[in-house]
């Protein structure tokens, strides 16, 4: 549906999407939606360039940071460290909610009903569940090294 929504709207150059959904936690939205538009993509941008025709985009990574250049048009997914969001003035504000929104149902975007939903998706989530609890640390120690962390723990300043 959000291809077809693009595709409708003549001349867009760039999708920027969330990193992932807390939903199901999937990260499939932007790699999806440029599969299907056919578009180049970048993943987890934390800083954003145009240069010409294409974008310059570091993107974040476990062990830090890497540059990539993609062409426009382009799907980028961008993590919370890209922008930090203003505060809207009063004006900005109303002039927000007067603002006309179009929006177009699954039969102005001539939509498969197969495509959509938990029918269509790519993904299943099979269960989600909490980490288990965390414990303490636990060290094994002999009399003899007890009774010296202890020693330690008498004569240390309190804090």
């Amino acid at each position: 549906m959000l291809s077809r929504a693009v595709r409708k709207l003549d001349g867009i150059d760039l999708v920027l999407c969330g990193r992932q959904a807390i939903d199901g936690d999937t990260a499939q939205i932007g790699p999806e939606l440029a599969a299907q538009l056919g578009w180049p993509q970048a993943l987890n941008a934390a800083e954003l360039r145009f240069e010409g025709d294409s974008l310059l985009v570091k993107r974040l990574l476990d062990d830090g940071y890497d540059r990539c250049r993609v062409r426009l048009p382009a799907v980028v997914s961008v993590v919370r460290e890209l922008n930090t969001p203003r505060v809207p003035t009063l004006k900005g504000y109303l002039r927000a909610v007067m603002a006309e929104v179009t929006g177009w149902d699954v039969f102005a975007l001539e939509c498969d009903d197969a495509r959509l939903g938990l029918k269509g998706s790519p993904t299943r989530v099979v269960s989600t569940a909490p980490p288990p609890p965390r414990s303490g640390i636990r060290k094994h120690l002999n009399p003899d090294q007890l009774n010296e962390l202890l020693k330690e723990l008498e004569h240390a300043p309190n804090s």
